[in-house]
């Protein structure tokens, strides 16, 4: 098996990046609180619905969904620190 190889892989993969950028991107990390929550099954969650996958294949919501807020987040920082801007 490959990365990403399912549909549920990649809708999961999808929604967890989606979720980390908006999270970064807004200041607001309760959407990536959510996505996690759901992914992990925790009991006081949002019925997941169409998120299912997110059930299915919790590593790739929540990694992707972390790899998303970092890369708004951190990569710029590390981009000017390593051109010498900071």
């Amino acid at each position: 098996m490959s990365l990403l190889s399912t549909r549920a892989e990649r809708h999961a993969a999808i929604v967890g990046l989606g979720a980390g950028f908006t999270a970064a991107l807004t200041g607001r990390v309760e959407l990536l609180a959510v996505v996690v929550a759901i992914s992990i099954g925790v009991r006081a969650a949002p019925e997941p619905g169409k998120l299912r996958e997110l059930r299915r294949e919790p590593w790739y919501a929540i990694g992707f969904g972390l790899v998303g807020y970092a890369s708004v987040t951190v990569a710029p920082k590390v981009v000017a620190a390593v051109a010498g801007v900071v």
